[in-house]
């Protein structure tokens, strides 16, 4: 049906709506979603269908692959008719099936692990390129299988702007929306299914609205009677101005009603769900996944452990998507418990009275949606934020930034105490949480009496039952644990791809529905879509300054002080020109390691200083011993005054990408990744392997390997006994050794009467953008025997230096220049060892 044009929205208002205000896709008329467009303010199909009309699904096709067939102009029926089915979760619930043996037996194009939003959208894209696909749905036995709300004409455009969240996504708008039309719904007791304009006014006065919020939502009403869609689809374009409309002091609602409705909400989705799946021939299996890897006839395998003895199998497949979604993360110390009032993200839907007053922890945005829907409901709700900075930093990710602070500021003008800087302590609980309140301690020492508390802490990914991390299977996580992918989505095993919560990282706010029709057409090879190299997909990320400051920050973490390669050369060259030290009256002896990507490190440093004379050996090493010194000493210009002078320039070397990973870089010409220092790596795993019972280390020289054998007698004498270091301490303890040898030889070499020389160390980092960075280890100058640092030189030559700065300004140059086409330039170290 039609609605009135709004006054054109700002885009970062209109996001705001998505993500904080619950329910913001609407359902006109039973047909189509709208929303309005923030640049004309003229009514348009919903974002969904916006993004998805792409050439990587043809426009002509969205209606049969973004939701099932529905005819134009029927309307739903009412709430009340809906409850009045009987369809309850636990009637879903106790119908247990047997997984179908013959699904075993064929061989599909794709297996999909997970049955959430993302999965439901991959498993019918695909099936509308004619590829045969199978589900395995890992739902637990007592919940509701395909309940996810893609597909669901009030609730599945939200879940289709935001693509994460699979396990809470659908309970949180369910909870959004019936929060929303509480009003209505009371009002239409006579399950009519629609209001005229006169009662609904009345009704809206009745529940305490104000005179102004009244005014405002039935402004945006144009028809009369008002059915329920027309209200949610009125208040949600209100609520663009203010998304707390209609947010007032009442009672708590009554969860016997709240409950039936949410509960009709689910199942109605899973219904849908299902009949889409067999309109199309989606064929689906319930239970545990593990993927087992690869045959001799490259088909990928999954074992299926069936759900309550449904049934076990293996399914074969030339593709696997997973799509597993993720779990809440709780705080430590606190005990959950539903039966009790303590609940996170996934359990809140365990909710099963009304809150006199709720406690909401948390930094993610998801705590403006459920605080907004409880307050909405009546309920007295204190928002904890544990760190305002984290929690701006996830607002700026999401775009939001500016409407959600906004939006924060309202929430604290109708009612809602917001309490920042405080982190969650202690909780108790209560036996009977729905009359009886309990104790939340924050870390200042603050007390909020409370019936419930709801954490919102993050979420990680649901990947570590699948055995994708396996040697056999190949796929690499980041440390927080999420599935590292290229554009096209898929992982590092080739022909295994990844969507929606798995992925993490960048991909949160966008790695959604849209981005799975695209994929699945590339993975089947029906488009070629326009490659992005690995160091346009960082630059893309970089150039907002949150993210470069995120990754610098983590960067410095891992290595204090790090600074880009080519300002380190730059600013040890001014210090050294200071202390006499040039192209014309001195030599650069340096020992980086022999890769190829190491060599960008020289190249800076001869069109500074002209050539140099390379000591180096294995990792960067220096085994060149007196002879090859004295033969680069003998090199170097002669002053006036019979003077030598020479600088050493030493570096071992690491990888470490934008998730903040170590050891592993994907090279030019070759499919699967590499290491970065691999003599390092191959170190670790020896003294892994070592540290297993019965196993030793042999340490003696070995003739064929003789570079090898030394790095592993010298940094062996640096390491803790007993202890398998990880590749950063590692490249740490290289360093020192490398440095002694440096300094030893030198001064076994020298004339230190005649000779004056400078050593300058670091580790050198391949990173980000296909750049390298320098952690500065050490300049220090020797002259007549005696040892100056020049620590403090470098400092102030520095000074002015910002690494989140460079990033940002990087990244935005690449993206200006960056052209389509082409393979990875050089460098991709996002791989966990």
């Amino acid at each position: 049906s039609p609605h009135s044009t709004p006054t054109p929205l700002a885009a970062s208002t209109m996001r705001s709506l998505v993500y904080c205000a619950g329910a913001f896709a609407l359902a006109a008329g039973g047909a189509e979603a709208f929303s309005f467009a923030p640049a004309t303010g003229v009514a348009s199909r919903s974002p969904l269908a916006l993004r998805q009309a792409s050439p990587a699904v043809p426009t002509t096709r969205l209606a049969s692959v973004t939701r099932p067939q529905r005819k134009m102009g029927v309307r739903h029926a009412s709430l009340k008719m809906t409850l009045a089915a009987e369809r309850t979760i636990a009637r879903v619930v106790e119908n247990k099936t047997k997984n179908n043996a013959q699904l075993f037996e064929k061989t599909y194009d794709m297996v999909i692990v997970g049955s959430g939003p993302v999965a439901l959208t991959a498993a019918i894209s695909a099936v509308a390129q004619s590829r045969s696909v199978i589900m395995v749905d890992s739902t637990d036995e007592d919940a509701v299988p395909f309940e996810a709300c893609v597909y669901s004409s009030t609730l599945g455009r939200v879940g289709a702007l935001r693509g994460t969240d699979c396990h809470t996504l659908t309970y949180r708008h369910a909870l959004a929306e019936v929060a929303l039309t509480m009003d209505f719904d009371n009002a239409d007791d006579a399950g009519k299914g629609s209001l005229g304009k006169s009662e609904l006014e009345g009704a809206l006065k009745s529940a305490g609205w104000s005179g102004s919020d009244v005014s405002s939502v039935m402004a945006c009403v144009t028809t009369d009677p008002i059915s329920r869609d027309d209200f949610l689809a009125a208040r949600n374009i209100a609520s663009s101005a203010n998304p707390l409309v209609g947010v007032c002091s009442r009672s708590a609602a009554d969860w016997g009603k709240v409950q039936p409705r949410l509960e009709a909400l689910l199942v109605k989705n899973h219904d849908e769900n299902m009949e889409t799946m067999a309109d199309r021939n989606i064929p689906h299996v319930r239970g545990a996944s593990f993927v087992e890897g690869q045959g001799a006839d490259k088909l990928w395998k999954v074992a299926v452990k069936g759900t309550a003895g449904a049934g076990d199998g293996t399914i074969k497949a030339h593709k696997v998507l997973v799509a597993t979604g993720s779990r809440s993360l709780k705080a430590e110390g606190v005990e959950y418990d539903a039966k009790k009032g303590v609940f996170d993200g996934d359990s809140i839907q365990d909710l099963s009275y009304s809150p006199k007053e709720m406690t909401i922890v948390g930094t993610q945005i998801t705590t403006l949606e459920y605080t907004r829907s409880y307050a909405a409901l009546g309920t007295k709700v204190t928002l904890v934020i544990p760190s305002r900075a984290e929690f701006e930093k996830n607002l700026a990710r999401a775009g939001i930034a500016e409407a959600g602070e906004k939006f924060l500021g309202q929430l604290k003008d109708s009612g809602v105490e917001i309490i920042l800087d405080d982190a969650l302590s202690t909780a108790s609980n209560s036996a009977d949480p729905s009359s009886t309140p309990f104790a939340v301690q924050l870390a200042s020492g603050k007390e909020i009496q409370t019936n419930a508390l709801l954490t919102l802490l993050g979420r990680k990914a649901n990947v570590d039952h699948l055995g994708i991390d396996s040697p056999t299977v190949g796929v690499a996580c980041n440390t927080k644990g999420s599935i590292l992918v290229d554009h096209n989505l898929e992982t590092t095993a080739f022909g295994i791809y990844a969507a929606g919560d798995v992925v993490g990282g960048p991909w949160l706010a966008n790695n959604g529905l849209d981005t799975v029709h695209a994929a699945i057409k590339s993975m089947f090879g029906l488009e070629t879509m326009g490659e992005r190299s690995m160091s346009s997909r960082h630059a893309g990320f970089l150039a907002k300054s949150y993210n470069a400051g995120g990754y610098a920050g983590s960067l410095d973490k891992a290595f204090p002080g790090v600074i880009d390669e080519e300002t380190f050369i730059e600013m040890m060259t001014k210090v050294v020109n200071a202390k006499g030290f040039n192209s014309e009256t001195a030599i650069n002896l340096v020992s980086t390691c022999r890769d190829e990507i190491c060599k960008p490190f020289t190249e800076k440093l001869d069109s500074m200083w002209s050539q140099h004379f390379s000591i180096s050996s294995l990792g960067g090493f220096v085994f060149c011993g007196k002879t090859g010194f004295g033969a680069g000493m003998a090199h170097a210009p002669i002053d006036q005054n019979g003077k030598e002078r020479y600088v050493f320039w030493a570096a071992p070397h690491i990888a470490y990408g934008v998730q903040h990973v170590a050891g592993r870089v994907y090279r030019p010409g070759r499919d699967g990744p590499s290491s970065a220092c691999g003599a390092l790596l191959a170190l670790q795993g020896q003294l892994a392997n070592a540290g297993k019972e019965g196993a030793s280390m042999d340490i003696s020289l070995d003739p064929d390997d003789i570079e090898m054998s030394l790095v592993r007698q010298n940094v062996l004498g640096r390491l803790d006994y007993g202890v398998v270091p990880d590749v950063v301490d590692i490249t740490y303890a290289s360093h020192d050794c490398i440095v002694d040898q440096v300094k030893s030889t030198a001064e076994a070499v020298v004339n230190k009467e005649m000779c004056e020389y400078v050593i300058i160390s670091g580790v050198q980092i391949h990173g980000a953008l296909g750049k390298n960075f320098m952690w500065p280890g050490s300049i220090k100058m020797y002259s007549n025997g005696v040892e100056t640092d020049l620590t403090a030189d470098y400092q102030e030559a520095i000074k002015d230096y910002k690494l989140s700065s460079w990033l940002q300004t990087e990244a935005l140059a690449q993206v200006k220049s960056v052209s389509k086409g082409g393979r990875l330039p050089a460098i991709y170290s996002d791989i966990k060892l």
